[in-house]
């Protein structure tokens, strides 16, 4: 098979078409077979920040320490700034990664580490979520307090979320009053007492074993005492130690009167005792306080949670797997009102904490804060959290949810959610959520990492092959960019910049997207490849000139590569130096061609204005 020419005065100049193409508006990056000619099939950091224009991305930054102390956002994960005084972040010694806060004088103008916490776990990513004035550290279960902040002995200020005691001594147990009065006989015996006042204690010897019983003088009656509406005081050394009113708490080991060990409500703590609601069936044998001598734990645990966020002043939290008594669990749960130490307060009342199971399969793969409402994503299912208090209602939507690994890919735009799912990047307003990444181009990409700054959505991911790679998705125009293979552990806003953690080689780093703190001093390297041009033209075609209007800087320069059919060369055809805003003329030598691509590539600032193309069309052909 060869290819014939039908005329063969394809060179006279006689009977040919001049075409010319302008492109003065550019699109972003889209990675088909078949773009617009203002699109480019592949690119490295280039940007729509001077859209209708296309140019290289602004420079990023490091972050010297005097801005560390002063230039950070409250963020959910390990990267922490609350004005002034204190800063949270990464630090990895010896292969083992802590959370450390460092405290900030503005007189002094210098950072020094001043506490740190690490967990059994030493490869844990710690998460940090703001709640009114407290910062909530995961999963070391610990509270900074911001406004009460010792910069000296910070440690004094952080409160754990858990508290765990075991009794090392005798205990007692006592009926007793809710403020902790305890409970005294005016009478035992088993004649009815004469002349008895308002709350008058009787122990009835009638029966065995006797009954307690309380007069009451509105009616008039002998009533058998409400245990389970009273309270019992228990008292041991330092059983306080920790503990607060309204605390919810678990209690077991007591063998004296088994209906105390459950989950209860701390109504009072005394010195050396802890008063607590009572049960049916704990003193109906009263007839003295009780005591015993093995171990007892009073604990006040927050649940094993694979997500935290806040919303509406609470905790809120999700686990798929074994909980802390190694039953599975798929559920949902909320702390406390205001409280996020308290996760089994269960009053009936509006400021209880809550937890609910759920039916639908898979893990939790990311939690939320969106529109007020907490939500919660598995691959294939988005709940979410209807109602301002307890009892809640979950609705259950099975639609595309958060790829697995891709938790940190959550952002908002102008009320708008995006986020990673197994087949892209969707962008969600409560509905059914949207595909925008089919620009990709059925590439898959995985891990994703995201945030949102102005109208635009940064986020870092992997290939199947594990290879980095950031794109910027333009929310105003609807287009993506490629920037280059960074890839951030988290990212952080605040002071007009984007800030990120990265991971090279266990070595903690960190830096800012567009120069906080001083900006790199390396050129950005980058290049532009279009799509294929011509398909929409049957007939062959001569490319003869190219003129473009470019701004280079002085230092800056670029090479215009073009490729033939698809060959897989590219060929070099122009190469530009920087001097000025000014259009550039590209001879080219006519190749009879079906179709061809253009390559831009350079190292330093460039903004490009204009490509125009100038086409000659041939004759159509025939296959013989």
């Amino acid at each position: 098979m060869r290819l014939s020419p039908i005329s063969p005065d394809i060179f006279s100049g006689k009977n040919k078409n001049k075409s010319r193409d302008l492109i003065e508006v550019f699109g972003g990056y889209n990675h088909n077979p078949r773009i617009k000619d203002n699109e480019f099939y592949d690119m490295k950091n280039l940007s729509s920040d001077q859209y209708p224009l296309t140019a290289t991305r602004p420079s990023r930054g490091s972050i010297p320490s005097k801005y560390m102390s002063s230039y950070y956002a409250v963020n959910n994960h390990g990267m922490v700034f609350c004005d002034w005084f204190y800063y949270i972040a990464f630090r990895t010694e010896n292969n083992k990664t802590y959370c450390v806060l460092f405290g900030y004088a503005p007189t002094i103008h210098a950072t020094s580490a001043i506490a740190s916490w690490r967990t059994t776990d030493t490869e844990s990513i710690r998460q940090i979520i703001p709640m009114g004035s407290m910062l909530i550290i995961l999963p070391d279960k610990i509270i900074a307090d911001t406004i009460n902040f010792d910069i000296l002995a910070p440690q004094n200020n952080a409160k754990k979320i858990e508290n765990i005691f075991t009794a090392s001594s005798d205990i007692t147990i006592q009926p007793c009053s809710e403020d902790g009065t305890v409970l005294t006989a005016d009478y035992t015996g088993s004649n009815t007492p004469s002349d008895p006042f308002d709350g008058y204690v009787w122990v009835d010897t009638n029966t065995t074993p006797a009954v307690i019983k309380k007069y009451f003088a509105s009616t008039g009656l002998w009533q058998p005492y409400d245990f389970a509406s009273s309270f019992v005081k228990i008292g041991c050394n330092n059983i306080d130690d920790g503990f607060s009113e309204g605390d919810g708490i678990a209690i077991s080991g007591i063998t004296v009167l088994d209906g105390l060990n459950t989950s209860t409500i701390i109504a009072k703590v005394l010195t050396g005792a802890l008063v607590v609601k009572g049960s049916t069936d704990t003193f109906n044998t009263y007839t003295q306080d009780y005591s015993q001598q093995n171990l007892v734990t009073f604990a006040r645990k927050m649940p094993e949670m694979d997500f935290v966020i806040e919303s509406q002043n609470r905790l809120w939290g999700c686990r798929y797997g074994t909980a802390n008594n190694e039953e599975f669990v798929n559920e949902i749960y909320c702390s406390k009102l205001g409280d996020p130490t308290n996760w089994e307060v269960y009053e009936g009342i509006s400021t209880d904490s809550y937890r609910a199971s759920v039916g639908s399969e898979g893990a939790w793969t990311g939690a939320v804060n969106y529109r007020g409402y907490p939500v919660f994503f598995k691959e294939n299912h988005i709940h979410t959290v209807l109602g301002n208090y307890p009892p809640y209602q979950i609705n259950d939507t099975v639609a595309r949810g958060i790829q697995s690994g891709s938790s940190k890919s959550l952002a908002t735009i102008n009320e708008v959610l995006f986020y990673k799912s197994s087949h892209g990047i969707c962008a969600y307003s409560g509905g059914v959520p949207a595909d925008i990444s089919e620009a990709f181009g059925g590439v898959a990409y995985k891990d994703a990492v995201g945030c949102a700054y102005k109208d635009k959505y940064y986020v870092c991911m992997k290939d199947l092959s594990n290879n980095p790679v950031m794109f910027v998705y333009d929310t105003l125009r609807g287009m993506w960019h490629k920037e280059d293979d960074l890839y951030a552990e988290q990212f952080a806003v605040a002071k007009d910049d984007v800030f990120y953690i990265k991971v090279i080689d266990g070595i903690v780093t960190s830096g800012s997207l567009f120069g906080t703190g001083g900006k790199d001093q390396n050129p950005i390297e980058w290049y532009a490849e279009s799509g294929i041009f011509g398909l929409s033209m049957i007939d062959c075609k001569y490319l003869s000139k190219i003129n473009m209007r470019i701004a280079l800087p002085v230092g800056s320069y670029m090479t215009v590569s073009i490729m033939y059919d698809s060959s897989g060369v590219w060929q070099p055809i122009g190469l530009i130096t920087g001097r000025s805003l000014m259009p550039f003329t590209l001879p080219i030598k006519p190749r009879r061609c079906d179709h061809f691509r253009l390559r831009l590539e350079g190292v330093g600032e460039m903004k490009l204005y204009s490509i125009s193309k100038t086409l000659e069309q041939g004759s159509d052909r025939t296959w013989i």
